[in-house]
């Protein structure tokens, strides 16, 4: 219970990073060739999967502590992130072989 608002801040200070496209823009570390220690500001898809598990888990623990409105807010974030997601991270077509 002492946590939880470090939690409620550390969840505010992403969404307060979701962009127009719903995804979430932060820095990500990225493995480069000519710089393996490199970060990188952007949308990617690991740092919004983190988010999105991180939202879920958070609803989770809000329903816990009987915070019922809490927990619907970051169910329905973590849907909304998942739906971005799907929508501009996810290739369908391509067929990796």
């Amino acid at each position: 219970m002492e946590m939880w608002p470090v939690l409620q801040r550390q969840i505010r200070w992403f969404l307060d990073r979701k962009n127009q496209s719903g995804l979430i823009t932060a820095r990500e570390f990225l493995i480069h060739l000519d710089n393996p220690l490199r970060y990188q500001v952007c949308q990617g898809a690991t740092v919004n999967a983190f988010i999105y598990r991180a939202l879920i888990d958070a609803s989770y623990l809000a329903g816990q502590l009987g915070k019922t409105e809490e927990a619907g807010i970051f169910n329905q974030e973590a849907y909304k992130l998942k739906t971005a997601y799907n929508e501009f991270m996810w290739d369908g077509n391509s067929n990796s072989k």
